[in-house]
């Protein structure tokens, strides 16, 4: 683990290249219809291309400018998978994936809390993620229910092409089945209810969902649910997800 002294240091470094303008950079965020400076113009930042807004958007979202998916925009997906999920629980491509999906759960270890992850690598907060979700009760089908859902949502409302986006929107997904730290005392009972008058955060703590852990975390669980991925597979999810969107609006 690196030390506090050797962060602190780190950090320093970047805060100082980040107030030098740099002559060459653009002067104006490439992200169209944007007219803020560029951080190295601005001399707020690293980046040689975009605007401190961007570059933080670009760091939840995985894009520089398509949102994350709303719940609303996933469910129809959810849903068709969830249901070719039942239709091919037996074949040999899902089995597989759901067996390295449960070992990568498995071989994740224990859990850091919430509490400690502030200067952990994204190795240790991503692995952190999946003994979190082992620990939730989550196996690899639910995993594979979550690349097939983000997989089939993308083929349909994009970004096609960017895998960046596709991992992050695979990992937001999955935080949201098991993510945070709740102190609980020796029964079991979270000081939250026990002391109702403190301040909700002195108790309960969720990791932000953003930064490179998150494009981790959704590469590995991509990786090993790809057998289940082929194009056809994310068609037919496609179709289903379709279809039932258009049987509810004409009700």
């Amino acid at each position: 683990m690196i030390s506090r002294n050797a962060r602190r240091k780190a950090a320093e470094t970047v805060k100082e290249r980040a107030k030098k303008r740099l002559s060459g950079a653009l002067v104006k965020c490439a992200v169209l219809g944007c007219q803020h400076a560029t951080q190295k113009a601005a001399g707020n930042g690293l980046s040689k291309t975009h605007c401190k807004a961007h570059v933080e958007f670009h760091r939840r979202h995985g894009s520089y400018w398509r949102r994350s998916y709303l719940a609303r925009e996933i469910a129809p997906f959810r849903r068709a998978a969830r249901q070719w999920l039942r239709e091919h629980e037996g074949s040999p491509e899902v089995l597989d994936a759901i067996d390295q999906l449960d070992g990568l759960l498995f071989a994740s270890g224990r859990p850091i809390s919430a509490f400690n992850l502030n200067g952990r690598s994204s190795v240790d907060k991503a692995q952190t993620a999946l003994a979190r979700l082992r620990e939730a009760g989550k196996t690899g089908e639910d995993l594979l229910e979550i690349a097939l859902t983000i997989s089939a949502t993308v083929s349909e409302l994009g970004p096609r092409g960017n895998d960046e986006f596709l991992n992050v929107q695979v990992a937001k997904l999955a935080h949201r089945l098991a993510s945070g730290t709740i102190l609980k005392n020796h029964e079991g009972v979270p000081y939250s209810e026990i002391y109702k008058g403190a301040k909700g955060s002195m108790f309960v703590r969720y990791p932000r969902a953003a930064g490179g852990y998150m494009r981790l975390l959704g590469q590995a669980i991509l990786k090993r649910a790809s057998g289940a991925l082929e194009r056809e597979t994310i068609q037919a999810i496609r179709a289903g997800a379709l279809s039932t969107a258009s049987g509810v609006g004409n009700h």
